[in-house]
């Protein structure tokens, strides 16, 4: 549905499912050469809220976490079968804007372009952190997660790479490009 694809997840039976720039969600079933779009709409819970999908990530429920250009969290339920929305507007998100999704055992990391916010799988908040309130994140911009193991997970921003330690809910290192302050990870943590 369009050629600019801002995010890619592969499910556990194979299906991709594939975030645009414009066009919403793809699912592509290469068993069948299914593809099915599924594009924002009018229909609240029914439909996805933001036409633009940066992150995608399914929890061990088989919930559907989408991060969307300017419409926070959408969460598709799928006992449900309905989506709920986390955003600004809710109060669990510092911006509207996603661009990492992270499952942990506690609940959902979502990296925003303003901190990052931790949701229960139920939809609670957790907590939301910035620069605010987290003194040594120099970077609101959150571009990526990875788990680091040991209740810890690794923090992409656009000036460098943070270790967060879950429990003390403190950053443990850093890795910032000193020379350039410019971007030390930008993407993709491995």
């Amino acid at each position: 549905s369009n050629n600019r694809i801002l995010s890619l997840f592969q499910d556990r039976t194979g299906i991709f499912w594939v975030g645009t720039e414009g066009a919403g969600l793809n699912y592509y079933d290469p068993y069948s050469l299914l593809i099915r779009n599924i594009r924002q709409g009018n229909n609240t819970q029914e439909n996805l809220n933001n036409k633009m999908v940066y992150a995608i990530t399914c929890d061990i429920n088989e919930n559907w976490w989408f991060g969307t250009e300017s419409g926070g969290v959408n969460h598709w339920d799928s006992v449900n079968k309905q989506f709920n929305y986390y955003n600004v507007e809710t109060g669990h998100l510092h911006h509207n804007t996603v661009r990492a999704l992270l499952e942990t055992d506690l609940g959902m990391f979502v990296g925003t372009l303003n901190g990052f916010s931790l949701i229960s799988k139920s939809g609670r908040l957790i907590n939301k952190w910035n620069t605010d309130n987290l003194s040594q994140l120099t970077n609101n911009i959150i571009l990526s997660f990875a788990d680091a193991g040991n209740n810890a997970i690794w923090i992409g921003t656009y000036s460098g790479l943070f270790l967060f330690d879950i429990k003390s809910k403190t950053i443990t290192a850093s890795y910032l490009d000193d020379e350039n302050k410019g971007p030390a990870s930008f993407s993709i943590v491995f």
